[in-house]
């Protein structure tokens, strides 16, 4: 049979998406190749679990009435796989005819870490959508060596998994980037794929999701840091977050003092950033895509920022009870 692959699909209120996810997975032509394909629920309150039964999934269920970190449910769903490389799915995304095709040529040829393919949104998706997906499609346009895939789609050779003792269940996000370096600290490769694209039907539908998306993503930016101990890789999220918050306050404190110079230094530095990573992206796109997407990263790291203050703040349980709120 050669390799073998595991799904492991967390999922918390996903009766909307996790059905085509599931059917999408079965209708990819691996067969018997996928040993077992696991949904791990998190006390879902709608029928998600209803539906990953009648598909005729295993399902493991938390019955417990506290919600557990997305960290804690991958482990839990790893635990009980059986195949040589495991793939974590989010419950809302759909893959391609190919999508473990193209892996099992990585893993059938020897490849020993973890690997990821690219995202795109659906064809009927709005502008919000569409440009931020394409902001992030450009920055893994070709095969790469990276520190950090979005744990929605990874998949990773059993015994490297085991090697690292998993996802850190104590991160409420960030895990994923957590897990990602500790791969590359015990020597493994970290593999971004590009001709291979997901359709992540999660994918922000408004301002005010994205808003507070990027708020929870952003909420474990200070422990991550701290386990790994300050290092530079791991200050980036926290220091792009305290540059654009503190340059917003420098503009409005100019602002309310007539300092008309300061107000322009403020301003450039503030965009600055932003500028140069929107720029980076590449690609040849006209004036309008490279606006928007500016004004979605910009307005990512000043959330980033705010997330950063409520975590200096108030720490770690404020860092949950938000994240309970705004989780989505």
């Amino acid at each position: 049979m050669g390799i073998t692959f595991s799904v492991v699909i967390p999922a918390y209120n996903e009766a909307a998406n996790i059905r085509k996810c599931i059917r999408s997975v079965k209708e990819s032509g691996m067969g018997e190749e996928i040993l077992d394909l696991i949904v791990v629920d998190n006390g879902s309150t709608d029928s998600t679990v209803e539906i990953a039964k009648k598909e005729g999934l295993d399902v493991i269920e938390n019955t417990s009435g506290v919600r557990k970190t997305i960290a804690a449910l991958r482990n839990s769903g790893g635990r009980r796989a059986r195949g040589d490389v495991l793939v974590f799915l989010d419950a809302d995304i759909v893959v391609p005819d190919n999508f473990f095709h193209r892996a099992k040529d990585f893993f059938s040829g020897g490849f020993k870490g973890v690997l990821g393919f690219v995202e795109r949104v659906p064809q009927d998706a709005g502008w919000l959508g569409k440009v931020w997906s394409e902001c992030l499609f450009l920055k893994r346009s070709r095969l790469m060596e990276v520190d950090f895939l979005p744990g929605r789609n990874l998949f990773v050779n059993r015994e490297v998994f085991e090697k690292i003792n998993g996802f850190n269940e104590s991160l409420i996000t960030c895990e994923d980037k957590d897990f990602t370096f500790r791969a590359i600290r015990a020597g493994f490769k970290v593999m971004s794929v590009p001709d291979t694209a997901y359709i992540h039907l999660g994918y922000e539908k408004s301002l005010w999701e994205f808003v507070k998306k990027e708020f929870w993503r952003q909420g474990s930016t200070l422990e991550f840091a701290r386990l790994w101990h300050f290092s530079f890789r791991s200050l980036r999220n926290p220091m792009l977050s305290f540059w654009h918050i503190f340059f917003f306050l420098l503009f409005i404190s100019a602002v309310v003092f007539f300092k008309s110079t300061v107000v322009l230094t403020a301003s450039v530095l503030w965009l600055f950033p932003s500028v140069v990573m929107t720029v980076r992206t590449g690609g040849k796109r006209n004036f309008s895509f490279y606006f928007m997407g500016f004004v979605l990263e910009f307005l990512k790291w000043n959330i980033s920022g705010i997330a950063l203050v409520t975590q200096l703040l108030k720490g770690k349980p404020f860092r949950t009870e938000i994240s309970n709120l705004l989780i989505p």
